[in-house]
């Protein structure tokens, strides 16, 4: 990562944590400020490249209303490692990863929430990105004129009107209506992945050998990525995105088992 980026985001971070939440909009206008401010010179969209890593990573989440919050800070371990969301620990040795995310193998007693994480027992409780789509909400909508779709030869999958509404059309031709990120962040994220299942395209790949598993970034979701990349730095290694792919090491075939079980055996194995 860039680190003039991540020290601006790390100053991101220490300016929402002055906030129960705060809104969005704001959120967008603090980052253009920054961008212009630390001469970052990122072209377009700043809130994207300095906030939504942090939300992916969870130092923030979502809490309604086009609003987010600082998460409380907590400790993560298995085995002999554990990490630090949102609170560095005051121990030798410890690793800074990202923005307020850390790691440490000494032993911890600290005062912290702590988790012990599994991650195949985690994504167990994940439904599939299908049973997710058919429980939205029906739509009347029939007439497609005034839809883009991602498969467009086949007029089926995830589509959007120029205003970006989202409907995804099944394959028995039923239409849903994808609900607004302001009701759920992910549910834009989940209907690509079964979009790309309809369109025949993988949702990554899997080196069976080096353990490393890479999906494409674009709609990945929120919560699929957080799971993961816990996954990946308790095994010593740290995510990392490459020529449109978040590629993670250290990933276990069981891992990756119940993620293609989530977005019904679209990941390929190498």
């Amino acid at each position: 990562m860039n680190k003039d980026i991540e020290k601006v985001q790390h100053l991101l971070f220490l300016w929402m944590c002055h906030y129960d939440k705060i809104n969005y909009d704001t959120i967008k206008r603090y980052c253009e400020y920054l961008n212009i401010q630390f001469n970052l010179q990122i072209t377009e969209h700043p809130a994207w490249t300095l906030f939504l890593p942090l939300f992916y990573a969870g130092n923030v989440d979502y809490c309604g209303s086009k609003s987010f919050k600082v998460t409380e800070p907590m400790m993560i371990s298995h085995k002999r490692r554990h990490l630090f969301i949102n609170k560095q620990p005051s121990v030798d040795g410890c690793e800074k990863l990202r923005p307020a995310i850390y790691r440490s193998e000494d032993p911890q007693n600290c005062e912290l929430k702590q988790y012990t994480f599994n991650g195949k027992e985690i994504l167990k409780h994940f439904p599939s990105v299908d049973s997710i789509i058919s429980a939205f909400e029906l739509s009347p909508k029939n007439d497609f004129s005034d839809l883009t779709f991602d498969n467009a030869p086949d007029q089926i999958g995830i589509a959007y009107t120029a205003s970006k509404r989202y409907y995804f059309v099944c394959e028995n031709r039923k239409v849903v209506e994808i609900p607004n990120w302001s009701i759920n962040p992910d549910s834009v994220n989940v209907a690509y992945q079964y979009s790309r299942v309809l369109g025949k395209k993988s949702n990554g790949n899997y080196d069976v050998e080096q353990r490393k598993l890479s999906v494409n970034s674009f709609r990945f979701p929120i919560m699929l990525y957080r799971v993961l990349m816990v996954a990946s730095m308790l095994e010593g290694q740290c995510p990392y995105k490459e020529s449109g792919n978040y590629i993670f090491p250290g990933i276990s075939k069981s891992i990756v088992k119940e993620l293609d079980r989530i977005l019904c055996k679209s990941i390929h194995y190498e």
